[in-house]
């Protein structure tokens, strides 16, 4: 009998990896063909390119000239550069001579009034021509200053100009780009929708049927192309798109386990009203295996192996007075009274009476 009930968990115990198997190889070809189908449908659609909204014609105007102003701006810092050396080179000679004129006249010794000294006019005549070539150096500096300034603020303007042109351009890229999301995301819904719906009613009509393998792969597949397929690429609209639809999916999904929960005590409680013989009927053979092996009791299943010692054991469920345990008539062993048949000689435990 031990071998019996061996050899029949290891079968239940394949046949539910065949099972889990047989599910998860359907749902991943389905889920490769889903993709397959998502990509040809996605290809009905061309996605905006960024470049086919630029203004390439007043862009390369405008870059045009932005080249020609940094190429004058170039040659008048050069010019600058110059400039500056040629006024640093008057500079120093300037002083350089002023200097050698404050030394020459404080040793020189002057009869008469110096101002009506020839020699000590062509000096002063000689200084106010170095003063006034450092002078012509500055004023030809200060105007490229202003040149370099104007320079700059046309650069300005300029980059306003590309600016604009850009700003231009990604709005009308965003928009469409915001319409071509939405039609694929349009698409995948309508190819995905469905197939949600099959797989909630595969779920909730049988799953525990005998092709279940079958149903599961559904479940997989359309678990898969929700969250794979349709999840990111939900509109975004600042984020409050995807949270209202996990607020909806968490609500939806939250009711219908809270409901089945309530469902399942309900049943239980209802269960537990009726007499003990209308209660052993309803046990099945399998759901009665799994409770002896969890130490529990079929109809409430709360624990019923309490008391550890082997002499007393109990016969009833403590928690709802169903008999568990009774002696074969035949033999006198103690079994599980919802087995088939007496552990030790075989005898079927359930009389015609019983039933």
């Amino acid at each position: 009998m031990k071998s019996i009930q061996g050899s029949s968990r290891r079968i239940e115990n394949f046949s539910r990896i065949v099972h889990f198997f047989i599910a998860l190889i359907l749902g991943g070809f389905l889920s490769a063909l889903g993709n397959k189908v998502l990509d040809d449908l996605d290809n009905w659609y061309v996605s905006p390119v960024y470049t086919d909204y630029e203004d390439t014609g007043k862009i390369e105007i405008i870059k045009n000239r932005s080249s020609a102003i940094d190429s004058r701006r170039l040659e008048l810092k050069e010019k600058l550069s110059q400039l500056e050396s040629g006024l640093a080179s008057a500079v120093s000679n300037y002083n350089s001579e002023k200097e050698s004129f404050n030394n020459w006249v404080k040793t020189r010794e002057t009869i008469g009034d110096p101002n009506q000294d020839p020699e000590i006019k062509a000096k002063l005549k000689k200084l106010d021509e170095l003063n006034e070539i450092s002078s012509s150096w500055q004023t030809q500096i200060n105007t490229l200053g202003d040149s370099l300034a104007s320079l700059r603020q046309q650069e300005k303007l300029i980059y306003a100009e590309l600016n604009a042109q850009v700003e231009i351009a990604e709005e009308k890229f965003n928009a469409d780009l915001r319409t071509y999301r939405l039609k694929i995301f349009l698409i995948r819904l309508v190819f995905t929708l469905p197939i949600l719906v099959l797989g909630l009613f595969l779920f909730m009509k049988y799953r525990d049927t005998k092709f279940k393998a079958f149903v599961w792969g559904v479940v997989f597949f359309s678990l898969y192309l929700f969250f794979i397929g349709l999840v990111p690429y939900l509109p975004s609209y600042g984020g409050y798109v995807r949270y209202i639809v996990g607020i909806v999916v968490t609500v939806v999904v939250g009711y219908y386990l809270i409901k089945q929960i309530t469902i399942y005590f309900d049943r239980k409680k209802a269960e537990l009203q009726k007499s003990m013989e209308e209660r052993v009927d309803t046990i099945q053979y399998s759901t009665a295996f799994k409770s002896y092996q969890l130490h529990s009791c079929p109809s409430c299943e709360k624990d019923y192996h309490l008391i550890k010692d082997t002499d007393n054991k109990p016969n009833f469920c403590i928690h709802c007075g169903l008999l568990l345990f009774k002696n074969c008539s035949a033999c006198g062993q103690r079994n599980y009274a919802h087995f088939e048949y007496c552990s030790s000689c075989g005898v079927e435990l359930k009389s015609k009476k019983d039933e």
